[in-house]
């Protein structure tokens, strides 16, 4: 029986290579199974060019790069390969999309430093029309590839029971330091996704994790145990298990990378030959079914290092021959990227994680991601006390910025070698966001940011030359700062804590050094609520309060609309009202209603929605609109002449209802929010949910005016996180 234990290889060879990095997997493994397969790696580029050169001249590259850049500028580069740290791949990504030279990239695993990351990059490559497959190389073991054959040909039956079983001792990147990764990440996303190759994905996970007594860098993923559970049953168990028992301590070793799948007929049982010594041993596979006398054992040559490689470059350049997708593409990779998340949040909880209800958590900063230790916070309910006794509260309900902000405070405690997040980090974070309503309230103030922060920094000095290794805690005043900037939202009736709502609470707490820094330069609380009410609704204030004195019918104060429950039955549930949609979205929403009464409509359509987005002049929406290219006059000039006129019809009275495509729309708008993992629907969500409704007139304007929902989405998720998109 053959076990298709090599990988198909496309008909062209001759796809001309580029290799981004010079370490152990590009030396010891890449290039050898390039050479092996015939492929033509053809340029090379590192971090030191010293170190190119030498991958260069053992290898056979023909053109060595002084940087990065000079490789990716270079039209004639057809494939890009990325080996190099996670935290770098993202940007190399980036540039290379930007560039629009090459058709395929081909980057390490794991995609990024989180699944965020992953996300981005996978629509960074759709948008520029480049192939993207991430190299998660086990699936090309051997073994591992002869279990499938078996599993496809139902030799051993349906699959009852399935173990992945590593004791072994994984040389560790200095990187990982850095990241506070152990095995997660760097082994068990192997095994999580060899599972997946085999089975599917699955419905839920447990898992637990435990510290590496020999891992010396701070982490939370040493040796690490979890469950995979299968709607038909199958059970699916990992251990990875760098400890191994004290092997290097003294005591006798027994290492080892074991399989085994149990079916209904009969037993598979393999052992990777990676864990061996050398590391080049070939795998191994015995199986049996029902009536045989013994195990098959057939053996090979191939290993997984480096002959695995073959697989995983061969398999992106059949898709870039035959415009199929890749078997390892972006889009099946982040599922893998999604269960290594609900792993750590699984280990966190102490919970099994339903896969179908789990949040993905993307709206976190991934420049926050520079100390070991990150996923104790990334999972951890982190919290801060909510009022003076003691309650809590999550940070879940923090917007982007706001929690960019939070990063950023951390990143300048961090630079004056401080060890705990004060007041005037907060301040500063808020400034070095430069975006958001706290900065444009400040600026409207008359404060120069750059004196307010020269302030601060003459207030603070810096702390000794030692570096904090960790999550840099927050004070108890910090801690009381967020807890009544909490209670300033839910004053506010808003949903989330935005960086408006933060700047409000360094204000009311009052004794703090950013306190006593913004009160000496005459900045106070109530003076600050108007300005922030004012920037959340441009109409707030005498002229709109006039408005509504002279025809208090016809014109709704904005708490009136903040209050008014809308969007009832049909996808949206009936009972479902705005309050989680923020206080812009909102404004949308009754713009789109005044413009129906404008048109005399007795209902809220599509356009409405839209001509309310323009309507309104600020926001998400309206900015991502206009980076887009798309003009807002013309655009809205076209959408009133779709909706025209219904002036021979009586004047409709009372709240006009939205009809079925606005609430199909609405509800849309809702998926897009929790998709990313935000606890507020604002008008980004809300454009989405227009751009993703396939029928009637506002899909042709956009059409017209080439936006599309992908684009959309990215440039929504550039316009809420700028710093990570530079």
């Amino acid at each position: 029986m053959d076990l298709l234990i090599q990988p198909p290889l496309p008909k062209k060879k001759d796809f001309r290579i580029g290799i981004l990095g010079s370490g152990f997997v590009v030396n010891e493994c890449h290039l050898p199974a390039y050479r092996k397969a015939g492929f033509n790696p053809v340029a090379i580029a590192s971090r030191h060019r010293r170190s190119a050169e030498q991958t260069a001249q053992r290898h056979g590259i023909p053109k060595v790069y002084d940087s990065y850049d000079d490789l990716l500028n270079d039209p004639s580069i057809e494939v890009l390969d990325i080996a190099v740290p996670p935290q770098a791949q993202l940007n190399l990504i980036q540039r290379a999309c930007a560039r629009k030279t090459v058709r395929g990239i081909l980057a390490q695993k794991p995609l990024g430093v989180n699944y965020r990351e992953a996300m981005e990059a996978a629509l960074f490559c759709k948008q520029a029309g480049i192939v993207l497959s991430v190299n998660q190389n086990m699936r090309y073991d051997q073994s591992v590839r002869a279990a499938k054959t078996l599993l496809q040909n139902g030799v051993i039956g349906p699959p009852v029971f399935a173990t992945i079983e590593m004791r072994g001792i994984p040389h560790w990147m200095p990187w990982q330091a850095e990241l506070g990764w152990a095995t997660l990440r760097i082994m068990s996303i192997h095994h999580l996704d060899c599972f997946r190759y085999w089975f599917g994905d699955p419905q839920g996970i447990y898992c637990s994790t435990r510290e590496d007594p020999r891992t010396e860098f701070r982490h939370i993923d040493g040796i690490c145990t979890y469950i995979l559970e299968y709607a038909n049953g199958l059970r699916c168990v990992g251990i990875d298990d760098p400890w191994t028992g004290p092997a290097k301590e003294g005591c006798p070793a027994d290492i080892y990378l074991r399989w085994r799948i149990e079916g209904l007929n009969g037993l598979a049982i393999g052992d990777i030959g990676w864990c061996r010594d050398p590391y080049t041993t070939p795998s191994t596979i015995k199986f049996a079914a029902k009536g045989d006398q013994g195990f098959h054992e057939p053996k090979w040559t191939e290993s997984w290092f480096p002959d695995a490689f073959i697989g995983t470059m061969a398999q992106l350049l059949i898709a870039l021959e035959t415009g199929a997708e890749p078997a390892i593409s972006a889009a099946d990779n982040l599922k893998t990227m999604a269960l290594v998340e609900a792993a750590y949040a699984s280990a966190q909880r102490f919970t099994s994680i339903n896969l179908e209800d789990f949040k993905v958590p993307m709206n976190l900063v991934a420049t926050e991601i520079k100390k070991p230790g990150f996923f104790g916070q990334l999972f951890s309910k982190a919290t801060v006390s909510a009022d003076q006794h003691g309650g809590e509260q999550t940070l879940n309900n923090f917007s982007p910025r706001a929690q960019q902000a939070l990063a950023l405070a951390r990143k300048e405690a961090d630079r004056f070698n401080h060890n705990f997040v004060g007041t005037e980090h907060l301040l500063l974070g808020l400034i070095a966001l430069n975006q958001g309503v706290a900065v444009n309230v400040m600026r409207k103030l008359g404060l120069e940011l750059e004196a307010v922060r020269a302030e601060v920094e003459k207030q603070i000095g810096v702390g000794p030359d030692q570096k904090m290794i960790g999550n840099i805690p927050y004070t108890p005043r910090v801690k009381k700062v967020l807890a009544l900037a909490a209670k300033e939202a839910k004053n506010l009736d808003h949903t989330y804590v935005g960086t408006e709502h933060i700047l409000l609470g360094l204000l009311r707490e009052g004794d703090g050094v950013a306190a006593r820094v913004l009160t000496n330069l005459d900045i106070n609380v109530e003076e600050t609520r108007q300005e922030i009410l004012k920037e959340l609704d441009p109409n707030f204030g005498a002229a709109r309060r006039n408005l509504v004195a002279s025809d208090p019918d016809k014109h709704e104060s904005f708490s009136q609309v903040v209050s008014r429950p809308t969007a009832s039955a049909g996808p949206l549930a009936q009972e479902e009202a705005m309050a989680n949609f923020t206080p812009r979205a909102q404004q949308v929403l009754a713009l789109a209603r005044k413009e129906a009464e404008r048109f005399n409509h007795s209902f809220v359509g599509a356009e409405h929605l839209l001509l309310g987005i323009t309507a309104l002049g600020n926001g998400v929406a309206f900015n991502v609109l206009a980076k887009l290219g798309l003009d807002l006059e013309k655009a809205r000039a076209e959408a009133e002449k779709q909706v025209g006129s219904c002036a021979f019809f009586q004047k409709v009275t009372g709240n006009i209802p939205y009809n079925p495509r606005v609430k199909k729309i609405l509800a849309s708008a809702s998926k897009e929010a929790k998709n990313l993992s935000h606890a507020y629907i604002g008008t980004e969500h809300i454009l989405l949910g227009l751009l993703k409704e396939e029928d009637g007139g506002v899909p042709q304007i956009f059409k017209s005016f080439g936006v599309d929902v992908e684009k959309t989405r990215l440039e929504i998720l550039k316009a809420l996180d700028p710093s990570s998109w530079k």
